[in-house]
């Protein structure tokens, strides 16, 4: 248990501080291109669930995140993780961010502003200015891929990166997308279909983590009304 427990963590670490909002926006897709819903399945079996609401408001482009996992044994909770974020963008540009993060009892946070055309960042781990490569490790936003620097939006943490562009590839569950790795604390797969983002995967120890999109969208507003 105590393995599985140590796995956990790393990979919330991994989702949070090595890939999900970009400093610039694409300008051409439209909000509900890029809403987002994912079963998320440790070792094939779901431990919660990854969602990303975008709308277009009269602030701008307003996106949603939450993230709720939690691991078992039986009936013992062994790891519990919530996270949510709310952000705003207006003219491609990234105008402010708030996140809370509750990683099994270890609360974060994040505050992202901008002032004078520089964000600024407050958080656990860093509080300044954002270099102007960085981008927040957000998948929504296909952008990220294309950035040296992610901004962990748990606690704010700058982290170098590297990707890759592996081309077309198969997904595990909705065929052929765009494949990127991104390397950082770990190393992840990310798959993109045009400006939508269609799933993640990765190993840690041997233990295998994916993301299955929500296909139904019954299913996805009942995971909606759940986040609320």
């Amino acid at each position: 248990m105590d393995c599985e427990v140590c796995f956990i963590k790393r990979l919330i670490f991994a989702l949070a501080a090595a890939t999900m909002p970009l400093i610039a926006a694409p300008a051409l897709a439209r909000a509900g291109d890029f809403d987002a819903a994912f079963y998320v399945l440790l070792k094939g079996h779901p431990i919660g669930y990854h969602i990303v609401n975008v709308e277009e408001t009269a602030e701008g482009l307003v996106v949603d995140t939450r993230v709720e996992l939690t691991v078992k044994f039986g009936p013992l909770q062994l790891y519990r993780y919530r996270h949510a974020a709310h952000e705003v963008w207006r003219d491609g540009a990234l105008q402010r961010l708030s996140s809370r993060t509750n990683d099994n009892g270890r609360r974060m946070f994040l505050e992202i502003a901008r002032a004078d055309g520089v964000l600024m960042i407050d958080g656990n781990a860093y509080k300044g200015p954002a270099p102007a490569e960085a981008r927040t490790s957000s998948y929504w936003n296909r952008s990220v891929v294309d950035c040296p620097i992610v901004i962990n939006t748990q606690n704010g943490e700058l982290i170098d990166v590297d990707v890759q562009d592996l081309g077309p590839a198969p997904t595990p569950f909705v065929g052929k997308a765009e494949h990127y790795r991104v390397t950082g604390t770990l190393t992840l797969d990310v798959y993109y279909d045009g400006a939508k983002w269609n799933g993640a995967d990765f190993r840690i120890h041997g233990a295998e983590l994916t993301y299955e999109p929500v296909k139904e969208a019954a299913d996805r507003m009942r995971l909606v009304a759940e986040a609320d």
